[in-house]
């Protein structure tokens, strides 16, 4: 579950003002997910009328949380187009100084996701005494994404976990440097890891060849698409995670110790040697994302195996119940809102003993034209027998 490692705060900045943002990000750009609905609130003094009435500026606060994509659901709920003429979304902070500026009457109206909600009504119990409702606006699975069906909780399943670096304006264009198949029989306790380089090379539908960590620019779905084409049908569902939220949550849990699996320098200049080391929130990105081949891919699975017996032994569900929550909409997936949270959480909380196996796919360097890069670039040709090995490795796991 290098999902449960990487969960932390999304630290994607929006600009302080953003007017029709999606306009510019094209058709194409897929919804995040996590179908969390988009609360707009208005000062109690007002009715729900003066919102569609209104025809002059509309400032509307917005949280640090808030995405292009979520204020284009919000804006593409509204049938008339009237409804948003004026409308200035105004970037504030956190959940509590938003919600202290619209007490202040700093704007008339007020947009919480439904984990801000649920976060502030735990803070403010009497929140609608001094905010009132006016609509929610529901987010869809993103475009092309086929509904993720399985339930986490009993059936056994496959999630790819593309761990990416993103661009800000474009979230559903990433380059996905880390990939985890996690396939999970949730009867039989068996969690199988496999490790997949970004530098993969793997064909696409048109026969071309291209290196893996580019297919996610082409969109979530097309990644997915390229998973299921290359590791199975069984692979049909994506939580895709920023890099950037790795460093956030490890602050909440101030070290992590990791079986470090051989000698290794970041471009920082810190040193982990060889056998039991700390990773602390300054350096965790680096010691995951540095370096490459296999050394790294076993890196990140020996982390996310540590991660998960800390969490289990400390009993940090707080913190994970609060982190996923507040931040289940911040992700690229196809999962119904809170399936992955209960899972994790049931194996966080669970106190049988799950049979965990972690395989790195590894292969030989080739070279391959991208027509993604334009050029030629250094990829990893795998042996289709190993692929095939892995395919195996999958359905033994899942009882098929």
């Amino acid at each position: 579950m290098l999902a449960v490692f990487v969960l932390a705060a999304m630290i994607l900045c929006v600009p302080p003002v953003l007017n029709k943002l999606h306009a510019r990000l094209g058709e194409d750009t897929a919804l995040l997910a996590g179908r969390l609905g988009l609360h707009l609130f208005t000062q109690p003094e007002n009715t729900r009328a003066d919102f569609y009435q209104k025809e002059d500026r509309k400032e509307v606060l917005i949280t640090d949380m808030t995405t292009a994509e979520d204020l284009r659901v919000f804006e593409d709920s509204f049938e008339n187009p009237a409804h948003i003429a004026g409308i200035q979304f105004i970037h504030k902070g956190g959940i509590m100084e938003t919600a202290e500026a619209f007490f202040a009457k700093e704007a008339e109206y007020m947009i919480l996701n439904d984990a801000e909600l649920d976060f502030l009504m735990q803070e403010k119990p009497d929140l609608y005494n001094f905010a009132r409702p006016v609509r929610t606006s529901k987010a869809a699975v993103p475009s092309g994404l086929p509904e993720g069906t399985v339930n986490l909780y009993s059936t056994p399943f496959v999630i790819y976990l593309p761990v990416y670096h993103g661009m800000d304006d474009l979230p559903d264009k990433i380059v996905n440097d880390g990939n985890i198949l996690i396939a999970v029989n949730p009867d039989e306790m068996k969690i199988l890891l496999v490790s997949v380089p970004g530098d993969l090379i793997v064909k696409e539908e048109s026969g071309d060849e291209e290196l893996l960590k580019y297919e996610g620019l082409h969109g979530s779905a097309h990644l997915l698409r390229t998973a299921k084409r290359v590791f199975g049908e069984t692979t049909e569902n994506i939580l895709a995670i920023d890099y950037r939220t790795i460093n956030s949550f490890l602050l909440t849990l101030d070290e992590l110790e990791v079986e470090n699996p051989g000698d290794f320098h970041t471009s920082a200049g810190t040193f982990y040697p060889e056998g039991p080391v700390y990773v602390y929130p300054d350096t965790v990105v680096g010691y995951l994302t540095e370096g490459g081949g296999e050394a790294r891919q076993t890196r990140e699975l020996y982390a996310l195996r540590s991660f998960i017996d800390y969490m289990q032994y400390y009993d940090h569900t707080y913190y994970f119940d609060n982190y996923v929550r507040n931040n289940v909409n911040r992700m690229i997936t196809n999962l119904r809102k809170y399936e992955f949270f209960t899972f994790c959480q049931r194996i966080v909380d669970d106190e049988r003993t799950w049979d965990f196996e972690l395989v790195c796919v590894t292969g030989e360097q080739a070279n391959v034209y991208s027509k993604t890069a334009g050029k030629i670039v250094t990829g990893i040709r795998v042996d289709e027998d190993f692929i095939a090995g892995i395919k195996d490795k999958i359905a033994e796991t899942l009882g098929r």
